[in-house]
């Protein structure tokens, strides 16, 4: 009798301390981890405005050049005179597997997509996850947003609001789609201004 009370003690306290352990480690990362996501959003914006930066000045030149509006629904960013380039709008939805997280950089008219970056998805490798890759991402640049974007398999190439669909990932393509016109409200919405 005493074995098995000394066996479940022992096993209640090996679990005590493995949770206390799981607990402490959560508590302790969580605060790089967060911060380590932002410096990835701040690159993301970086890029798609053309900004220079190096792993050491991301938040240096974040600060520099981009506005986080007031309402922190865009993100404004600025050339080195302080011209507008354009604003940069967070957005998400469902895909095929799960969440996809993305920002979209628009003119500051509101007319046309400066550049998309893929923060977050959950596809299949492969296929539905090639969404995040370049090739598939530039066909972006310029297209406009009105009426409104189609990824589709067999794009004309002439058109200005239509994008190549990836091979095998229809699904994804589709969400992605109606991710980005289910924002295109905000998207639009251009002004001359930053703040």
């Amino acid at each position: 009798m005493k074995y098995k009370q000394s066996i479940g003690l022992t096993l209640t306290l090996t679990a005590l301390i493995s949770s206390v352990m799981i607990i402490a480690t959560v508590a302790l990362t969580e605060p790089y981890i967060k911060r380590n996501k932002q410096i990835k959003e701040y690159e993301a914006l970086l890029a798609l405005f053309s900004v220079p930066y190096t792993k050491d000045t991301v938040i240096e030149q974040f600060n520099k050049y981009c506005r986080i509006s007031p309402d922190r629904q865009w993100i404004a960013c600025v050339d080195q005179s302080e011209s507008l380039i354009g604003r940069a709008y967070n957005i998400e939805g469902m895909g095929f597997w799960g969440k996809i997280r993305a920002v979209v950089a628009m003119s500051p008219d509101g007319e046309r997509i400066i550049g998309i970056s893929i923060l977050e998805h959950n596809e299949t490798p492969g296929l539905g996850g090639r969404i995040t890759e370049p090739e598939f991402l530039a066909q972006f640049q310029g297209k406009k947003i009105l009426p409104r974007i189609i990824i589709t398999q067999q794009s004309n190439p002439n058109s200005d609001n239509e994008v190549d669909a990836i091979t095998g990932a229809t699904e994804t393509g589709k969400a992605l789609e109606r991710i980005i016109n289910s924002y295109q409200r905000m998207l639009t919405s251009a002004g001359d201004t930053y703040d």
